[in-house]
């Protein structure tokens, strides 16, 4: 599972094509300790892993992953299995709905919100509204003027979960 997760990152090369073949198993991303702790530390580290890329360089507020993974993750997003209720506590979906939000987040600022936009059509009414629950709480200036990784993780699982 560690494994496939590292392979998930958003800076690895080939992140998309890899979220596209592990479609099927994207369920099996959460470990026992997390569904059963969903707000607890060991979730917590894989988001921040996760949705960082496990770097402190990558700056959360600016940092957009590349459009295949984007893409990729939105179509796994849109599988009926994902939806309130049967993604709650779950880590793709957890991750997901960061990746998504954060996108939609730093391409409004850009004004560029079509492509994000487009990312959303096809998922299911509760993984949407999470999506942009989760974009406005980001979009909400921060006491530094800088989105932290750590607000980003709170955020998502306050949301989901």
């Amino acid at each position: 599972i560690m494994c496939m997760r590292f392979l998930l990152c958003p800076l690895f090369p080939g992140t998309g094509l890899l979220v596209s073949r592990l479609f099927s198993m994207s369920h099996v991303l959460t470990l026992e300790a997390e569904r059963s702790d969903p707000r607890g530390d060991d979730m917590t580290s894989a988001l921040l892993v996760g949705l960082s890329g496990g770097t402190k360089w990558r700056v959360a507020s600016k940092s957009k992953d590349s459009s295949n993974v984007l893409e990729a993750i939105s179509g796994v997003l849109a599988s009926s299995k994902f939806c309130k209720g049967t993604g709650e506590g779950d880590y793709f979906y957890m991750l997901a709905v960061g990746m998504l939000a954060r996108h939609y987040v730093i391409s409004k600022e850009e004004k560029s919100e079509s492509y994000a936009r487009r990312l959303s059509r096809g998922l299911a009414t509760d993984a949407v509204k999470d999506i942009m629950l989760v974009a406005d709480l980001l979009s909400k200036p921060h006491e530094d003027s800088s989105l932290k990784w750590q607000d980003v993780v709170k955020v998502v699982q306050t949301t989901c979960i």
